[in-house]
């Protein structure tokens, strides 16, 4: 008797160390409550799955194999016909031929015969002396599943170098554990003993909350402190120099130690530090110099005094005046003498008294009356901006008498309140400037010249003009004012045979200038420039030539010889100029320019197209980014053919 295909329902749970589950579907992800190497036996799509790995609590489960017949287990495949224990449900694979049994197939001793069960490719079964769960591929039974024996053959573990002492170390950027030396301030032993290397411990590696006592450290002498020395080193060192420290933190200043000191000197602040001012010369005074300023060593001033035993100088310090002040003078005819004013003698000079000033200079006076005769000159300036040069006479100037004014400065200007009545000819050395709302206005009896000191044109009209106006002239004729309006493709005046013709028909030649930034210029194969708008139906643009011209920026465009070339056209079918080479002109390394000329050929011009530029092939890579700009600067016409 054969039997095929039949399920494996003793298989569930641990067997000898194996350990199975059985269910009516496939393992998933969150299926984690299972151990490492568990088989799972999907009953319905007759596959087997093995549990890899549960890191990060997901379930790692690996098909085995897929349309298996899983076959009730057998106590062993080693065991031939002629050893067979003949015990009803007892189960063998036939490890050769007997005498009644074939190779490879499966036997159960079942009411006093043994049943045969074929072995197809496919068929699983779990072998009991040996713990393990075998295939059937078709010739041979092999082990299904390798059990795991060494931490290596784990999924989620990557084992090399292994040494005495090393630890497993979890790295959750790879999700797998590696076995790594420990290194740094301590060293463990296979024995799992841990000891301080030869590293200092440093004070990272101390806790904040260690709190170790003084007591642990160093002596420390009474009145010491530590510092920290030259080697980084703290170090204990004995307080000197100016001041003293007790054991209990009080400090004393035993002396004052100043740079250069020497008796007589004085102590103070500038500010900044505390300096020292030299002693001064014998019978000097220390005076103050107010806030925010430095004393120093100088002559006290004396307010009043009823007599100076040995003389009086008098010094202005600036902010301050001498002044001398006298009661009512007792003796008959006092003399008040400056011996020595500026290495010469001179004498005060006194307001109510009369007397003669020579040499002298009036600053601002104030002149109020008096005259002045016998003056050889007059002169009479403004030493500042706000003052202004005035002269009043209610004098008669008799014949052949001149008044003249000198204005050194050209920038200075000269006023005058009335008119001027001129005998003779008025003759300017510059601009004749009218400032203001007046009239400028010539008025002559007979013939008159007027001579420009320049080229120039006179306009005489015969009426006034109106807001917009222009003048025209005709020859042998007077000019006069018309208004100026735009028809039919020219400028006509209203002046009759004055006429002024500009053509602006459409089919005038034009210029434009149009940008192509630097992304546009990466883009030209794909999404050609447009450099002129379709100008409508019925019209037709004329291209007549064009400049191209880099303006570079930072960063060259790369132009490879697999690269486009620029080409302005109507569509894809019509070019209209010849082809610019892009190398040297888009792969420039500074501003460069070309042209880029109509075709020699005949060119069938399209209606109501525009005019574009276009890369032939490749677009530009830009380099690392290539950010030039290009300007074209297109000529062109507009035919109406309508």
């Amino acid at each position: 008797m054969t039997q095929r295909k039949a399920p494996l329902t003793a298989l569930i749970g641990r067997r000898n160390g194996m350990y199975f589950v059985r269910k009516q579907r496939p393992p998933l992800s969150a299926d984690t409550g299972e151990k490492i190497g568990c088989i799972w036996l999907d009953m319905v799509g007759k596959i087997a799955y093995i549990l890899s790995s549960n890191a990060n609590n997901i379930a790692k489960w690996e098909k085995l194999g897929t349309g298996l017949y899983f076959q009730k287990l057998v106590l062993s495949k080693a065991t031939a016909q002629a050893g067979a224990t003949q015990t009803e449900g007892f189960r063998y694979i036939s490890p050769a031929a007997g005498a009644s049994w074939s190779e490879d197939n499966i036997y159960e001793w079942h009411a006093g015969a043994w049943v045969e069960t074929t072995a197809i490719e496919g068929m699983a079964v779990y072998i009991d002396d040996i713990d393990e769960m075998d295939l059937f591929d078709g010739t041979d039974w092999n082990n299904l599943v390798s059990p795991v024996t060494t931490l290596a053959g784990l999924t989620d573990t990557t084992i090399a170098g292994l040494a005495d002492g090393n630890m497993l170390i979890y790295d959750t950027g790879t999700s797998k554990w590696f076995n790594k030396a420990v290194s740094g301030v301590i060293t463990i032993a296979d024995t799992g003993l841990t000891s301080f290397s030869g590293t200092p411990v440093t004070n990272a590696f101390v806790n904040a909350a260690a709190a170790i006592a003084w007591s642990k450290m160093a002596a420390v002498a009474s009145a010491s402190i530590v510092l920290g020395s030259a080697g980084n080193v703290a170090t204990v060192t004995a307080v000197t120099g100016d001041m003293a420290i007790s054991n209990t933190g009080l400090t004393t200043v035993t002396d004052l130690t100043i740079a250069s000191e020497a008796q007589g000197d004085i102590l103070y602040f500038d500010g900044t530090n505390w300096v020292r001012l030299a002693a001064g010369t014998t019978g000097l005074s220390l005076l103050s110099n107010g806030a925010a300023a430095n004393p120093s060593w100088g002559s006290p001033p004396v307010a009043s005094a009823t007599s100076l035993a040995n003389g009086c100088t008098l010094n202005d310090a600036g902010a301050l005046d001498a002044i001398l002040a006298f009661t009512t003078q007792t003796v008959a005819a006092p003399t008040l003498t400056i011996p020595d004013f500026a290495s010469v003698s001179d004498e005060f000079v006194f307001k109510t008294f009369t007397q003669t000033l020579v040499n002298k200079t009036l600053t601002a006076p104030d002149i109020n009356g008096g005259t002045a005769d016998s003056l050889t000159g007059f002169s009479i300036r403004s030493s500042g901006a706000a003052f202004d040069l005035e002269q009043d006479t209610a004098e008669v100037l008799t014949g052949n008498k001149i008044i003249s004014w000198n204005v050194g400065d050209t920038n200075r200007s000269i006023t005058l309140g009335g008119n001027i009545a001129l005998g003779g000819t008025l003759t300017t050395l510059g601009a004749w400037t009218q400032t203001g709302a007046h009239t400028i206005g010539i008025t002559t009896t007979g013939a008159t010249t007027v001579t420009l000191p320049v080229a120039g044109i006179l306009a005489a009209t015969t009426a006034a003009g109106t807001a917009g106006q222009v003048i025209i002239g005709a020859t042998g004729a007077t000019g006069e004012f018309a208004t100026i309006g735009h028809s039919a493709g020219s400028l006509t005046s209203t002046a009759g045979v004055n006429t002024l013709n500009i053509d602006t028909a459409e089919s005038m030649i034009r210029t434009a200038t149009v940008a192509v930034s630097s992304g546009e210029i990466k883009a030209l194969n794909a999404a050609p420039k447009e450099l002129i708008a379709a100008p409508g139906a019925g019209k037709y643009i004329d291209f007549l030539g064009a400049v191209i011209a880099l303006d570079y920026g930072t960063v060259t465009y790369d132009d490879a010889g697999a690269d486009g070339n620029l080409q302005i056209r109507y569509d894809a079918a019509t070019v209209v100029s010849l082809t610019v080479e892009g190398n040297g002109l888009i792969d420039a390394t500074e501003d460069a320019a070309t042209t880029a000329k109509p075709l020699a050929t005949d060119v069938t011009m399209l209606a109501n197209k525009k005019i574009e530029l276009f890369n032939d092939a490749a677009e530009y890579t830009g380099g690392a980014g290539g950010d030039g700009v290009l300007k074209v600067i297109i000529n062109y016409r507009i035919l109406d053919l309508s």
